[in-house]
């Protein structure tokens, strides 16, 4: 994330490639419908990239602060 942060590219691809499964199937289990759980996947990775500076990993893991995105 801190990478993500400084605006990488590509270090963002490789995050959403590692977790966006993960992600699309919380949002899965919270909205049961398979289009709008991709729109919140959608709308989350664009917060955690323009949030990705706010992460504090002395608060938490770095997936459970991108779980919380996407529930919310």
């Amino acid at each position: 994330l801190r990478l993500v942060a400084s605006g990488d590219r590509n270090a963002f691809q490789q995050l959403y490639l590692s977790t966006s499964s993960r992600m699309l199937g919380a949002a899965m289990r919270i909205m049961g419908d398979p289009a709008l759980a991709e729109d919140a996947v959608q709308e989350a990775y664009l917060r955690v990239w323009r949030s990705a500076g706010k992460f504090d990993p002395e608060r938490g893991e770095a997936l459970a602060w991108m779980g919380r995105i996407v529930r919310n």
